[in-house]
């Protein structure tokens, strides 16, 4: 593969996460400003119609975030950085802003990142008329006061991503991912450690998120990269223990997880305790008012990648349950979406995005009883 096609299938992947997230979330309508389709075609929405709509859609954020590295001067800030924003948004998107080094030059990104830039393109280009109100996008991560980190924030900003919840590390520098492309064109990343993304804090304002009972309607987008560094590491990083509050703080089916299995920096105990997460309750049995029971708490959203399918099934063993002779082994039809369902079910998971590459993606997104029939979608 070729720098400039695996730089290609970066973007078609981040796509495909967002557009699963915000089609997602359009069929519970928790975005009615959202929608790119009629009410009555999302909630009977088949595979056609959603090829349709991914197809007319694609164009609104072709350009993405990759454009090659320009800083500008000191004085450009001033115009494009926001101010502090007392309301809150609509969706949080928590983890790591960075910059991929690439052989042709060096471009924005981070998971996180990326999908804050398309949830922002899409939420804008699906508003109705000037006057109607958009969902809002803030991308809460860490930056190092350099000024590859202005130039982060100002990028964000002009692609309408809120970025009030960023924060500035005073010593760490702004991540950098450098890729290395072996002789197939296939390429590895070596991150500078630690950087400033691993050292996002928990804030107040992350908080009062998670507890102001009026904000009923913000979703947390986080990926399980941004935790490399687990607590008590010798480097001091915070972003693991930040990202584990969110997700258990987090309202019950508010979290949108990312997977996202770089070696070597995931276990599967993290990758596991962060996507199940746990809720904590006071116990209601007699002589036991103060003790808490834990349990899972349920994600929005699982996305994740063909190979990450089968190394999560490994680790909750449900590895083994189709055939060698399935069609595609076991990546397309009736026979993937058995997979995803068993894997929603064991993860705690409303829906599930699995990307395929040029292959495309599939989205499973599971009833709210189980009376209700499971949906399923694919994008080929």
């Amino acid at each position: 593969m070729t720098t400039k096609a695996a730089q290609h299938q970066l973007h078609i992947s981040a796509f495909a996460r967002s557009l699963a997230i915000a089609y997602a979330f359009s069929i519970n309508k928790l975005y009615a400003c959202a929608f790119f389709l009629p009410r009555s075609s999302v909630n009977n929405c088949n595979n056609a119609n959603f090829g349709q709509f991914i197809h007319h859609h694609r164009h609104c954020t072709s350009s993405g975030v990759t454009i090659p590295l320009h800083l500008s001067s000191e004085s450009d800030d001033s115009n494009t950085i926001n101010h502090r924003i007392i309301s809150p948004p609509n969706v949080l998107c928590v983890g790591e802003t960075l910059w991929d080094y690439l052989p042709s030059g060096m471009f924005l990104g981070g998971a996180p990142t990326n999908v804050s830039v398309y949830l922002a393109s899409l939420f804008k280009s699906s508003s109705s008329s000037p006057s109607s109100t958009i969902p809002t996008v803030a991308i809460a991560a860490c930056l190092g006061e350099d000024q590859l980190g202005k130039e982060a924030q100002r990028r964000l900003s002009i692609k309408g991503v809120r970025t009030d919840y960023l924060q500035f590390h005073p010593g760490w520098e702004t991540g950098m991912a450098i890729a290395i492309i072996d002789e197939n064109g296939d390429a590895t990343y070596e991150f500078n450690t630690p950087a400033a993304w691993d050292g996002l804090c928990l804030e107040e304002q992350f908080l009062g998120l998670m507890e102001n009972e009026s904000v009923n309607d913000v979703v947390f987008v986080m990926g399980t990269i941004a935790g490399r560094l687990q607590n008590n590491n010798e480097h001091g990083a915070t972003s693991s223990t930040t990202l584990a509050t969110i997700r258990n703080g987090a309202p019950e089916g508010t979290v949108v997880l990312d997977v996202n299995l770089r070696s070597p920096w995931y276990t599967p105990e993290s990758v596991l305790k962060l996507a199940r997460g746990t809720t904590t309750a006071k116990s209601s049995s007699e002589g036991s008012s103060d003790d808490e029971q834990q349990s899972p708490s349920k994600l929005a959203l699982l996305k994740l990648n063909e190979e990450e399918l089968v190394i999560l099934e490994q680790w909750c063993e449900l590895k083994g349950e189709y055939s060698d002779e399935d069609e595609d082994d076991g990546l397309t039809g009736s026979v993937l979406k058995e997979r995803m369902a068993r894997l929603a079910t064991s993860l705690n998971a409303q829906r599930v995005c699995v990307t395929r590459g040029k292959d495309g993606a599939a989205l499973l997104c599971k009833g709210n009883n189980e009376n209700n029939n499971i949906q399923f979608y694919e994008l080929a």
